[in-house]
């Protein structure tokens, strides 16, 4: 799994890519040149303290690693834990990642 690194790589998903809002992460995805998928993560403050934030970066890097193939490749998606998904199962984020893929499917993203 490849990872986004630099600001500018994020900065760059957040203005021209859509953006698919959940309650418990909001998924941004940006169609690129070439067929690989790249990830970045971003959990803030809100989320809890920094044991609480590292699980929940942790539960989303796991799913991106294991469920790569869910993803539609060619794309650069940056991924934004939001309050609500603290207390969230590892299934739980699973579910609603897979629902904000499905409508990113159906050409349904806010922007």
């Amino acid at each position: 799994m490849t990872t986004l690194k630099r600001r500018r790589e994020f900065k760059l998903v957040y203005e021209r890519g859509m953006v698919l809002p959940g309650r418990a992460v909001v998924l941004y995805a940006l169609r690129r040149q070439g067929a690989g998928r790249r990830f970045g993560f971003v959990v803030g403050r809100k989320v809890g303290k920094a044991v609480r934030r590292n699980r929940v970066r942790r539960l989303l890097k796991e799913i991106c690693r294991t469920r790569e193939s869910m993803f539609p490749g060619g794309y650069d998606y940056v991924i934004v834990a939001r309050a609500g998904a603290c207390g969230r199962a590892f299934g739980e984020l699973l579910a609603e990642l897979d629902q904000l893929l499905g409508r990113m499917a159906a050409g349904r993203a806010d922007r």
